[in-house]
């Protein structure tokens, strides 16, 4: 069924109905890509998505800790990565948070799994990942999006740098890497903050020693 989506400024929303054939379209307020899965609205914000994912993988979590006869922790933490992590991390590029409260929302997923086991009792949220030997999300996600980045970067991925980046190639005299990467200047939110997130919070070394270990 097709739907129209208008993205951009409310006020310039276009009211002429589209029509397709001897059908008008009705026009959404958000809609779901069907290629990718990922449900973004008119402000391009993934909150529904968001908010849709983490109610199923809550559910997921409850399942495995009911569900399996075996209480042993590894096995339960590689339960979790391989059903839960799973889909709070497919698209994550796409729609990852970049608010205190979605990130904070997805991260109550694994903290309140990890908060079952009898080995983790009065534990703090880091101490228990750390005696589980897990990661947080947030980490898992900026990983990924580093990958994606060394995609780009190589032409794994039908983009171009330019889309994403500034590339430059600089001849500073001193001890350091000749390839800069900048993010484009934007107004808006949902088109800066993949950049940003990369280059700024997790920095240019952690993306050139991910370059290194893949290569």
């Amino acid at each position: 069924m097709c739907c129209v989506l208008h993205i951009g400024n409310q006020r310039t929303k276009p009211h002429a109905n589209l029509v397709l054939g001897d059908n008008v379209q009705t026009q959404v307020d958000n809609a779901g890509d069907l290629g990718l899965g990922v449900t973004a609205d008119s402000h391009l914000k993934f909150d529904m998505h968001i908010n849709l994912i983490i109610t199923r993988a809550h559910r997921l979590s409850n399942v495995i800790h009911k569900c399996f006869a075996s209480k042993d922790p590894p096995t339960l933490v590689h339960a979790f990565t391989a059903y839960v992590r799973l889909l709070l991390e497919y698209a994550s590029c796409v729609w990852s948070p970049y608010t205190v409260g979605l990130v904070n929302k997805v991260e109550s997923v694994q903290r309140r799994f990890t908060k079952h086991f009898v080995c983790c009792y009065g534990l703090t949220y880091s101490q228990r990942l750390t005696k589980l030997r897990t990661e947080n999300l947030q980490l898992c996600r900026l990983y990924l999006d580093l990958i994606y980045v060394y995609k780009i970067l190589f032409g794994m991925v039908e983009t171009e740098v330019s889309t994403h980046f500034v590339l430059h190639k600089l001849d500073t005299g001193i001890r350091d890497h000749s390839l800069k990467l900048f993010a484009h200047h934007s107004r808006i939110d949902a088109r800066k903050h993949f950049s940003v997130i990369v280059l700024y919070s997790a920095g240019i070394v952690c993306l050139l020693h991910l370059l290194t270990s893949l290569h």
